[in-house]
């Protein structure tokens, strides 16, 4: 009986706040052009958000278009400290690695159902690569210290983060291509082949060759 009263006692204090709220509202002719303000604002933010994901979807490309999607160079500085130099279709970038090994990672946009019907290809763009220490104690000390990322998109408006933070995303999946635990060698070269199952580091000279085969 207590909770009945309870509940009958906050009954009573939301129609004696409807009530008041309807007297200061006269007949509610505000309502209207609040509403309609609201949705005015509503579709403007829509808008943006669309033209940011448009700018966003941009910097992909059709992962149909099988080939180099770049080519990485790396020149030691220091032990265990690497400068690569990745060129791309959009532009050439210089990151700082540590560590013993390099690993990039690609987002991948996968069409399903009607996209996919209505013939879109899926799509790819590097997103970042990284530096990685055999020992652990240095890996978990350089780890946050990383300046690796290869997209220039903010976390907040990046579509493949926010697809791939759903559970049964539809039209479009977030996937991804990983390569791992290639070795950080001075010199070496590679080309990044693509295609619709993986990426691939190719060895571009006899530097890359050797520490490539015997990886």
């Amino acid at each position: 009986m207590q909770y009945y009263g309870l509940a009958g006692l906050l009954t009573l204090i939301a129609l004696a706040v409807l009530v008041l709220a309807l007297r200061l509202g006269g007949r509610l002719g505000w309502f209207i052009p609040w509403l309609r303000g609201n949705l005015v604002l509503l579709l403007l933010g829509l808008a943006v958000a669309v033209c940011l994901a448009a700018v966003d979807i941009a910097r992909f490309r059709a992962l149909s278009e099988a080939g180099q999607a770049a080519t990485l160079g790396l020149r030691e500085l220091a032990p265990q400290r690497f400068e690569a130099h990745v060129q791309t279709q959009d532009g050439a970038h210089v990151l700082i690695l540590h560590g013993d090994m390099w690993e990039l990672d690609v987002q991948v946009l996968r069409w399903e159902g009607v996209a996919e019907l209505l013939g879109l290809a899926d799509g790819y763009r590097l997103n970042r690569l990284s530096g990685r220490f055999v020992a652990l104690e240095q890996q978990e000390a350089a780890a946050a210290a990383q300046p690796s990322d290869l997209n220039e998109t903010p976390a907040w408006r990046d579509v493949w983060r926010w697809l791939d933070q759903l559970h049964e995303p539809r039209l479009v999946q977030a996937d991804a291509f990983v390569v791992r635990f290639m070795p950080l060698v001075d010199g070496a070269r590679y080309a990044l082949e693509i295609g619709p199952t993986g990426l691939t580091p190719v060895p571009v000279n006899e530097k890359a060759e050797r520490h490539f085969q015997s990886n």
